[in-house]
């Protein structure tokens, strides 16, 4: 691979030898190489990037109503399925005061899995009794 310290190398020579179209088509082919490693930094966050999403979804369970990231026998979560649905965004669900009821904080919603159990109803009492 050509680098730029081999570009600054030959420009000095053309520069010596007073070529002028010699160092323009240099300077021009150091500047697209520059644009080239750019691009090719850029292309290889891109699939390092899609890589690591690709290896969540492998490890990423439904479990309605919220996900699990599940790797041997380890599980992390609930996560959100509202935040990760819409926004690929794992933000994991805090627990109400209720067993089986669960809070979102970045979205708000509230979820309540299997094993909630909602409160017997209030009574108001003998104020409403007459």
């Amino acid at each position: 691979m050509v680098s730029i310290s081999d570009f600054k190398d030959l420009y000095e020579i053309f520069k010596k030898a007073g070529n002028v179209e010699a160092q323009r088509r240099i300077l021009d082919l150091e500047q697209r190489q520059i644009e080239t490693e750019r691009e090719n930094q850029r292309l290889h966050s891109e699939i390092a990037s899609l890589r690591q999403e690709a290896e969540l979804k492998q490890k990423l369970k439904y479990e309605a109503p919220y996900y699990f990231v599940v790797a041997g026998e380890a599980r992390d979560g609930p996560f959100c399925q509202h935040c990760y649905d819409t926004e690929h965004k794992l933000v994991h669900l805090q627990p109400r005061s209720r067993p089986g009821a669960w809070h979102c904080q970045a979205c708000k919603n509230s979820v309540a899995d299997r094993s909630y159990q909602p409160p017997p109803p209030r009574s108001f009492g003998s104020a409403f009794e007459r």
